[in-house]
């Protein structure tokens, strides 16, 4: 008899549990990665990044993370980011799917030696005919939320190339 018992309370567990699931709402829009990055200048290994966010929401405020580390020789062994708000769209020239953080970070040199930028970006871009990259801003150009100085001059940008490891990049119509 228990063991009826225990079967059943199992079964009416399993199809609670799968209707909620069901039930739930999915985010529309996302970005999971875990992958190397190389410096497309000298097309060594500059690091490894793990990052995961989604759209901010009121019950997800800080909708995600970002952490970059070092290769051995890099001169930035670390960087750790807060994430303030998250931007995932459609390129219009190419059709393919860009996602962004935007929030404050901070590059650790070695131990007690880092710079904290107030604003700060990373671009996760899929160009036809490049491979996958990440640009990063530290120089905030006005009020939008993707308002950096994206190209490179005065040292506010740089460019970093996707290696080994995966991405996922979803970005749902509106």
């Amino acid at each position: 008899m228990r063991r009826i018992t225990a079967v059943l309370a199992s079964a009416c567990l399993t199809v609670l549990l799968a209707s909620s699931v069901m039930a739930a709402p999915t985010a529309k829009s996302m970005f999971v990665g875990d992958f190397d990055v190389i410096d497309p200048g000298t097309g060594i290994v500059a690091g490894h990044v793990v990052a995961q966010f989604a759209l901010a929401t009121d019950r997800q405020v800080a909708p995600g993370s970002f952490q970059f580390t070092g290769a051995s020789g890099y001169p930035i062994r670390a960087m750790r980011v807060a994430v303030a708000d998250s931007l995932f769209w459609i390129d219009p020239n190419g059709g393919l799917p860009h996602a962004a953080e935007v929030g404050a970070g901070c590059d650790i040199f070695n131990p007690g030696d880092y710079s904290c930028h107030g604003d700060w970006a990373v671009m996760f871009r899929m160009v036809p005919g490049e491979p996958n990259s990440l640009l990063f801003s530290s120089c905030k150009t006005g009020d939008g939320p993707l308002d950096f100085d994206w190209d490179g001059e005065g040292g506010c940008a740089f460019l970093l190339t996707v290696g080994k490891g995966d991405w996922v990049l979803k970005v749902a119509p509106e």
